[in-house]
Parts: structure tokens; sequence; C-alpha cells
């Protein structure tokens, strides 16, 4: 695997390539950028600064509007879907492909 980018967090560098697959990107008022786990958003809330209220009970505030937030965890959420799975089954074939039989 190539990593091109490196985003940094105060606590660890992650590969790029991971955070987009598993987090989202956010900046803080102070225009530190963060990855967040998706996963943990509860809700968003804007008045008139972005609210992320995460099922810990943590509350972080970030540049991002409502909208921009809901966005990136809404792709995130699409985005599961479509990586395949580690171990697929071969596909059973009968025949041969010009029709005839060896």
């Amino acid at each position: 695997m190539e990593i091109h980018e490196l985003a940094t967090t105060t606590r660890a560098r992650v590969p790029l390539e991971i955070t987009e697959i598993s987090m989202i990107t956010l900046t803080r008022l102070d225009g530190e950028r963060f990855v967040l786990n998706a996963e943990l958003i509860e809700y968003v809330e804007q008045r008139p600064d972005t609210f992320v209220t995460l099922t810990t009970g943590e509350r972080l505030v970030v540049g991002e509007t409502m909208d921009e937030v809901m966005r990136r965890a809404i792709d995130y959420q699409r985005s599961k879907h479509l990586i395949p799975p580690i171990c697929t089954p071969p596909m059973a074939t009968t025949g041969t492909y010009d029709g005839e039989e060896s």
C-alpha cells in the first residue's frame, strides 16, 4: 500500500487511505484538522457554531457546517457498502465459454 499523505491528529498519525474508509476529516475552530470515527456521531447541531455530540457524551465544536458534517458522515456510511468482502467465494462455472464441451 502506497501512502501519499498523512492525516495528523494530536495523538496519532493515520494513513490517509485508512481515514477515507473508517473516519471523516473535520476542522476545529482554531483550524486544526482531525479525523473522527463517524460511527461515534450521535447528533449534530448548528447554533451558530456546529456542535458534534458523540455517543460517549463528548461534544466537539467544528468549523464545518451541519450540512457538511452530515454529508461526510453519510458518504462514510455509503462507502462501507462499497468495500468488497475480504474473502470472496469463487464463482461457479458450467460448460465452456464457446459453448462447446471439452
